[in-house]
């Protein structure tokens, strides 16, 4: 709780931060659309008008798709004038951190300096250039009122119930953008144990309420997560993804999934403090053991976390929470239930706007002169701002896209395929089969390779070599291609009289 009230400075504060994000992101108005927009905007019939949104024929995350609603209306599919609306939502979000910061009475310039940091950084940049990825900006966006809400209701002793609903309707919305926002109950009940709020006390003073808050969010997260593995069992679920993201095909066991995700977190923290190679995807080695440079990293940066928490929360309780909010914004996405990807650069998005307001914490509390911090600051975030800059061109066409995946990480199967596929678009299916073959050298498991290869046999006539990919893609038997896998073994029946 700040005693300060919104004042000049914070309006100025606020308008530079609106400012510099069209300026810097501005790199995106030429860009095209790319990675996800295909399926969610695109080829989504639920974007074009409001009895398509209403018949929901495109599941999931309707407060993405309403605002899709007004970029259609707008612009129709040009993408250029959807990036005036995704720069928006980034820019909030970046104010929103800042007047986090000041009612947790961080002063103006640490505050400014915090809210930059999130909004300049590269590893923000796939959220920003990517439309699909919307869904992140909207949750942050939300989650951040829903607890600016709360916190001004803490503040009152008796009255204040509408913001309390407004928190709780926040909260609703944020979830409709993306259901990792489940946590934000969990802060709001972190925010009265340490006492950073205000007086008020209502989840802490009332230990049902904390267990059933607790409860529904663990739950709804393990429900979500479990639903992305699409019906197959946990173990499963986790040799699949060290299959499919790390073309490992050694022995597996649970203790190596979770090295290994150790490692990837270390991965992308490295990537925070050092935003270089940045990628839509990232590939590299599994972690087989406790001495792997990356766990013993991993661990250690734990237990000091763990330190600072057990020696702080009473000293820096603001610090505490800010530290803990980013983790459990994080959590959902920390593959400790196997995601999509060992690791992306949207899984920090939301930690970001927590983590930049702990450093400023930190830089606020050390004996430092404020013009010298300042000066190394601006200096940092003009370097973030150029580098961020670049990386939105990364994000110009799927060939733009795929092809800074392959500079990164040479052994994405995924990306491979995807080269492959567009060069296939373009008519070129020497190149075409160049990139399958690659993408199957590297990770043999990866069943869209081997069904492009077949299709690509069968079109020269070649029917043994198409069945030979064909049978590899069946005998994959992966569940997200199980539908295409049905049809292709009626179409072989009915027109080679060949089963599959």
């Amino acid at each position: 709780m700040t005693e300060n009230r919104f004042d000049r400075v914070d309006r100025i504060w606020l308008a530079l931060l609106f400012v510099v994000a069209f300026t810097v992101f501005a790199n995106t108005f030429g860009n095209g659309w790319t990675y996800d927009d295909f399926p969610v905007i695109v080829d989504n019939p639920d974007v074009r008008s409001l009895a398509a949104f209403l018949h929901d024929s495109h599941p999931g995350r309707p407060l993405r798709e309403l605002t899709y609603l007004l970029d259609y209306r707008l612009f129709g599919y040009a993408p250029a004038g959807w990036h005036v609306q995704q720069i928006f939502w980034h820019a909030l979000c970046g104010g929103l951190v800042y007047l986090l910061g000041r009612h947790l009475r961080i002063v103006h310039w640490a505050a400014g300096l915090a809210a930059f940091l999130f909004l300049l950084h590269p590893i923000q940049v796939e959220v920003v250039a990517n439309l699909s990825h919307r869904k992140d900006s909207l949750a942050l966006a939300f989650g951040l009122l829903a607890i600016l809400a709360y916190f001004r209701f803490l503040e009152r002793a008796k009255d204040g119930w509408g913001w309390l609903v407004g928190a709780v309707t926040c909260f609703g919305l944020a979830l409709l953008g993306k259901q990792t926002a489940v946590v934000v109950p969990v802060l709001w009940l972190l925010s009265e144990m340490l006492g950073i709020a205000g007086p008020r006390r209502l989840l802490w003073s009332r230990p049902a309420w904390s267990l059933a808050i607790g409860s529904v969010a663990v739950l709804g997260g393990v429900w979500w997560l479990a639903g992305s593995g699409k019906g197959i069992s946990l173990l499963a679920s986790m040799r699949d993804t060290l299959a499919f993201k790390a073309n490992y095909f050694g022995p597996f066991t649970v203790g190596i999934y979770y090295l290994t995700i150790l490692k990837s977190w270390m991965f992308m923290g490295l990537k925070l403090l050092w935003p270089v190679k940045l990628a839509v995807e990232y590939t590299f080695p599994v972690a087989k053991r406790l001495a792997d440079p990356w766990v013993l990293a991993g661990g250690a940066v734990l237990l000091a976390a763990g330190w600072w928490l057990w020696t702080g929360w009473r000293r820096r309780p603001v610090g505490c929470w800010l530290l803990l909010a980013g983790w459990f914004f994080f959590l959902p996405t920390a593959n400790l239930i196997p995601m999509t990807y060992l690791a992306a650069d949207r899984y920090f998005y939301a930690p970001l706007a927590f983590w930049s307001l702990l450093v400023a914490f930190v830089l606020q509390r050390l004996s430092l002169s404020r013009r010298a911090v300042v000066a190394v600051s601006l200096l940092v975030l003009a370097v973030l701002a150029g580098l961020s800059w670049r990386q939105c061109a990364v994000w110009r066409s799927p060939q733009t896209l795929w092809q800074r995946v392959i500079e990164v990480s040479p052994d994405s199967a995924f990306a491979l395929n995807n080269m492959g596929n567009l060069a296939l678009q373009r008519g070129d299916r020497k190149k075409a089969e160049e990139f399958y073959r690659r993408s199957v050298a590297v990770n043999p498991l990866n069943p869209t390779a081997h069904y492009n290869l077949g299709m690509l046999a069968e079109a020269r006539g070649d029917l043994r070599q198409a069945l030979e990919h064909y049978r590899d893609f069946a005998r994959i038997d992966h569940p997200v291609y199980r539908k295409q896998l049905q049809a292709l073994r009626q179409r072989l029946r009915y027109v080679y009289g060949i089963v599959l």
